[in-house]
């Protein structure tokens, strides 16, 4: 058994479609280079021109500087579990989001054309979608994340996405333009546009053999016509970056949009408006240099930031005041698991008699607030 997927973590690696394809092989297996290659280049024929902008440079770059709270620790209290019914659940989530009102939206890997609504105490769950190209359903579920009581569902495979109402009933669809869509995450900004990251080369369609850099980070509006493209890259060849291509993504509360290097400890800040690099923050002789990293607000304005090492050293959490360029704590965890919502962390098991997500709780005390 992959150790990782029993923890409930993915190990980031620099995404090609190759890899996106096989998230977590098996030792001694290889990636599905051909198919994945296969996907990329029917995706790019079927894609009209898309033009990018010139790449924008930082206007500050902060390094990170512990300044911590001695004060402080980040207290982890065991919440719900899920799967507990022995149905529920069907092996490892690549996506976990939890709405407004509580409850949680799982889309598996094992089944893709659907994803899962569970209630806040888990005692209730819901599937939502059927396989098909249709209105309502999907070939591959990706991304849900939740505007103004709607759901918008990513459906990677199709490149398009679909809107629910709180009936699960369709709002309206959208295909984004984009060559394969790809990526490690996808957020909803203010103005109804999505963030996406995924890998484009510079150039779009007639460009892709030849490109030699490329963009991670893009914004779609409503209909899914592409606004800008952002974070260039260097490239290898045809969707072989040269770097780290994985963002984790997260919208502020002034609108402007964060990312995190998925195997790098580099937060940047950019206006999606006009897709400009405002600031950059890097962590001070950064004593993970081996980590994988994502990030979450608070309502505080805090940022956290989750730093997987790997199975045989405990996952760290840090919570950073951005402007002040501060870390206030850093804290190893004993959970294992991947946080998808502030404050939250989800523990997979499937050495259990039944598969089960356990939910934790996390909440920074001590600030004196």
């Amino acid at each position: 058994m992959d150790r990782s997927r029993a923890a409930g973590i993915i190990p980031l690696t620099p995404l090609t479609p190759a890899s996106s394809l096989t998230v977590t092989p098996s030792p001694g297996t290889a990636p599905m280079l051909t198919a994945a290659a296969l996907l990329a280049t029917t995706a790019i024929l079927a894609t009209p021109a898309i033009l990018f902008p010139a790449p924008t440079a930082a206007q500050q770059v902060t390094v990170l500087r512990e300044d911590l709270c001695t004060t402080c620790s980040i207290e982890v209290t065991p919440d719900v579990e899920l799967g507990t019914d022995g149905e529920s659940v069907i092996g490892v989530a690549w996506d976990i989001h939890r709405l407004p009102d509580g409850r949680f939206v799982m889309a598996f890997q094992d089944v893709t054309y659907e994803f899962t609504i569970f209630s806040a105490d888990g005692s209730s769950y819901r599937r939502v979608g059927q396989q098909g190209e249709g209105p309502g359903e999907y070939a591959h579920v990706y991304f849900v994340r939740d505007a103004g009581g709607h759901l918008h569902v990513f459906d990677r495979a199709e490149l398009r996405l679909t809107v629910l109402d709180p009936d699960f009933e369709v709002v309206r669809t959208a295909t984004l333009e984009c060559l394969n869509c790809f990526g490690l995450d996808f957020v909803l900004l203010p103005d109804g546009a999505t963030a996406l990251n995924t890998l484009l080369p510079a150039g779009g369609r007639e460009a892709y053999r030849t490109a030699r850099t490329g963009f991670v980070i893009h914004v779609f509006d409503e209909n899914g016509r592409l606004i800008h493209s952002m974070d260039e890259i260097p490239l290898d060849g045809p969707f072989s970056p040269a770097e780290d291509d994985g963002r984790f993504l997260e919208v502020m509360p002034d609108g402007s949009l964060l990312s995190v290097h998925a195997n790098d400890y580099r937060i940047d800040r950019w206006d999606p408006q006009s897709g400009e690099l405002l600031q950059s923050w890097v962590r001070e002789g950064n004593p993970f240099a081996e980590g994988h990293y994502r990030i979450q607000p608070d309502e505080a304005g805090r940022l956290w930031v989750y730093v997987y090492q790997g199975l045989d050293v405990p996952q760290v959490v840090e919570v950073l005041d951005l402007d002040s360029g501060s870390v206030l704590v850093s804290q190893p965890l004993d959970q294992r698991g991947i946080s998808f919502a502030p404050g939250w962390l989800a523990d997979y098991d499937n050495e259990a008699i039944v598969p089960k997500y356990r939910m934790y709780r996390l909440r920074l005390v001590g600030m004196g607030e």
